[in-house]
């Protein structure tokens, strides 16, 4: 072998040289020149061979494989290959079409200082595509032996290899037996090297002026590598060594126990690159194959995968209408699996105690590190009455983590972006604990599952476990809305509501008693009285922020007023017309006093509406806007009413 080398360093001795004289004019551009340089490159080519060769005989007597035995011999092995590299496959490569020279690694022929090559670019001569296809097809046998110095080429020039073999593969000159070689070799670059090493190498490939048909080859080789057995994660790992700006120019390897830490840009990088879709594959077939290793990130229990792997799935996929609006692949293998398991339709149910945590861990990291307030939506309105039952459920049975969990997502959710209708459908939903399909249970390792309700049960939950329940209830409702950031029209639009299905409830069951319709729903009962607490608790915890809305108070309680006064005085009328003796006087007394209960109940809401109104008078933020006059003038005057009223 050191015979191989003395040659070697012989032959390089005037080429180095003539770099170190620093020329700046390129050789002229004539026949003798060509040839000159082909048989300078096939000569560096025998070389190398001779040294290969050498070095494989040297491995058989060791029976292992051997470094080269001293610096001054791999400083000639380098200088032989950037030779080849630099003046061989350089000018005979298409314009812009390889690493520009400037970004290229430093080379062994000029002191290790980036070097150009001193033969003009002279890709479409026949000479050159020769002397491009010799290169590929002797290089590539060396690289494929897998011995002696594979590895040492591959290394010093896979990735200007790939550039040679995509133009030779490619070329509308070259006949069908080049193409083949050049197809073959680069398609063994590209499938025997890890995903890692051809990261750097493929986007140091793709710059803005390469060309059409060669960005295709390389973008199309390099959307396939998240594919890979995990391909992703490697991905990731290479953007987080790339430093803002392009990747490929400054990229460091990054220490994978560590994990990663990728900005804002990088992680956008990684999403557009993980979401680019081979042109060989469908849409459906790479989102298919690209999941099970974006779900294991996230379900990963390191904070940053996590984070990498939602704002992957949520910004990248199931934030656009072609990968992942609902129908599409991105939304049946993110999304649905999460919302079925939730909301389970009677196929899927029950969900055991690992599925159903799994959809909460996976929703719970979507919408925590996703940007996209519109894809928390998405998320969270079809699962809202769910995961208000799991909470409530997890308070009572005392499943502290689940409660923990669910009331984070739920906070988060009405931070970014609840509405009004998902606020007021929750208050008029606080006994949700099921549909009429399934139920929540305590599940086999102490969490929670879902499970199929026995026939009949809807009932005896709501009066016999509910009723337990209740304050807990109006606590944590009023515990989210103080976790939210909403506006006092919004909590006065709530109270409303809330106060209203309260306070004319109770009218409308006073009525019903007098006129004697029977109501067999026991879920009544047990809502008005959720709206009485739910009323009083928010009075006491929002009192400035609800009264500050005067006006929208004095118009619910106006019609309660009016009702009562109405009331009253057929009550008054009925009273004079029976003071006289006579039957009909009879026939009023008894009618009276079957419509006694009606009274109290209808006395019982017009005295919490007065409270109510009282709450507000009395508040220092109370009366602060214009009120309408009509309306202020119709409560006046059924107030005067009830002041004087026997």
């Amino acid at each position: 072998m050191d015979a191989a080398l003395d040659e070697a360093d012989r032959f390089l001795a005037p080429v180095l040289n003539r770099y170190k004289t620093d020329v700046t004019s390129t050789a002229p551009d004539d026949g003798l020149h060509v040839k000159l340089r082909q048989k300078v490159i096939e000569k560096a080519l025998d070389l190398i061979d001779s040294v290969h060769n050498a070095f494989c005989i040297t491995d058989s007597s060791l029976g292992q494989s051997e470094p080269l035995t001293s610096q001054r011999n791999q400083k000639i092995l380098d200088a032989l290959i950037d030779l080849v590299v630099i003046e061989g496959i350089y000018p005979s490569l298409a314009p812009d079409v390889g690493v520009p020279m400037e970004r290229r690694v430093k080379s062994a022929l000029k002191g290790d200082l980036v070097t150009k090559p001193l033969s003009q670019n002279r890709s479409g001569q026949l000479e050159d595509e020769e002397l491009l296809v010799t290169i590929v097809r002797r290089l590539y046998a060396l690289v494929l032996s897998q011995k002696g110095l594979a590895s040492s080429i591959q290394d010093r020039v896979s990735v200007d290899l790939i550039a040679a073999a995509s133009q030779v593969a490619f070329s509308r000159s070259c006949d069908v037996a080049n193409k083949q070689d050049g197809f073959a070799a680069l398609e063994y670059l590209i499938d025997n090297q890890s995903a890692m090493n051809l990261f750097p190498q493929l986007t140091s490939l793709l710059h803005p002026s390469c060309p059409d048909w060669f960005r295709s080859v390389i973008s199309s080789r390099l959307s396939t590598l998240p594919l890979r057995p995990d391909g992703v994660r490697q991905t990731i790992y290479f953007m987080a060594g790339a430093s803002v700006g392009d990747g490929s120019k400054h990229y460091r390897p990054v220490d994978q126990s560590a994990g990663p830490n990728l900005s804002l840009d990088a992680l956008a990088r990684a999403s557009k690159l993980l979401t680019s879709v081979p042109s060989r594959m469908t849409l459906d077939t790479y989102l298919a194959a690209l999941a099970p290793q974006l779900l294991d990130l996230l379900d990963d229990a390191a904070p940053d995968n996590k984070r990498i792997a939602s704002y992957i799935i949520g910004n990248g996929i199931l934030s656009k209408r072609k990968l992942g609006s609902p129908s599409t692949a991105g939304w049946r293998l993110f999304a649905e699996p999460i919302l079925e398991s939730l909301n389970p339709p009677v196929e899927k149910c029950p969900v055991p105690e690992k599925a159903l945590k799994l959809a909460i861990d996976r929703l719970s990291a979507l919408i925590h590190f996703s940007t996209n307030p519109g894809l928390t939506k998405r998320l969270a309105v079809p699962t809202l009455l769910p995961l208000w039952g799991l909470l409530c459920f997890a308070l009572v049975n005392q499943r502290t983590s689940w409660a923990d969990q669910v009331h984070r997502i739920l906070s988060t959710y009405m931070k970014i972006s609840v509405t009004d209708s998902q606020l007021l459908l929750l208050s008029d939903s606080l006994l949700w604990e099921g549909t009429t399909l399934w139920t929540f249970m305590p599940g086999a390792s102490g969490g929670i599952e879902l499970r199929q309700r026995e026939p009949g049960d809807i009932n005896a939950i709501a009066m016999n476990e509910m009723i337990k329940t209740i304050d807990s209830r109006v606590e944590t409702y009023s515990d989210l809305l103080r976790s939210a950031v909403l506006t006092n029209d919004q909590l006065c639009k709530i109270f409303t509501h809330v106060s209203k299905r309260w306070l004319l409830g109770s009218l409308s069951a006073s009525i019903d008693a007098r006129l004697d319709i029977g109501n067999d729903d026991p879920r009544n009962p047990m809502e008005s009285l959720v709206a009485a607490k739910l009323t009083q608790k928010l009075l006491e915890d929002f009192k400035n922020r609800i009264t500050s809305n005067f006006e929208g108070i004095l118009q619910l309680v106006e019609p309660i007023l009016i009702a009562f006064v109405n009331e009253h005085e057929r009550s008054a009328e009925r009273l004079a017309r029976v003071s006289k003796p006579s039957l009909l006087g009879l026939g009023n007394i008894a009618g009276e006093n079957s419509e006694g209960h009606g009274d109290k109940e209808s006395g019982e809401t017009v005295s919490a509406a007065l409270s109510l109104l009282s709450a507000v008078l009395t508040s220092s933020s109370g009366i602060t806007n214009e009120v309408d006059s009509i309306l202020l003038d119709s409560v006046q005057k059924s107030l005067n009413y009830i002041a004087k009223a026997p």
